[in-house]
């Protein structure tokens, strides 16, 4: 993953992103810290490789995820139509660690 285009930040540079006195890097890391939860994440893959070995690598790169359960930053996120069956609020509360398969 480290040699992916995206693993890198590639939007701005350090003078655009701190104007009017505003630190853009400790807002990003402030945001991190209060929103990357495991409860607001969903993973979609898409992938040549068997659903079993597609479990391994998802299970291995993300059962470290922690789930804070903080609230979404803004509400308008609970207004937008999801793609798929918004989850129950009981896999809200707890770290279910579920996997979902759909297979064409």
């Amino acid at each position: 993953f480290q040699q992916h285009p995206y693993s890198k930040f590639f939007t701005g540079t350090r003078q655009t992103l701190q104007r009017n006195g505003i630190d853009a890097r400790e807002r990003l890391l402030q945001f991190y810290k209060t929103y990357y939860s495991a409860n607001q994440m969903y993973l979609a893959i898409n992938a040549p490789q068997s659903i079993d070995t597609l479990k391994q690598i998802i299970q291995d790169s993300c059962l470290d995820i922690p789930n804070t359960n903080p609230l979404p930053p803004e509400k308008k996120w609970n207004q937008i139509q999801l793609p798929y069956p918004k989850p129950s609020s009981d896999n809200n509360n707890n770290n279910n660690n579920n996997i979902n398969s759909l297979i064409p």
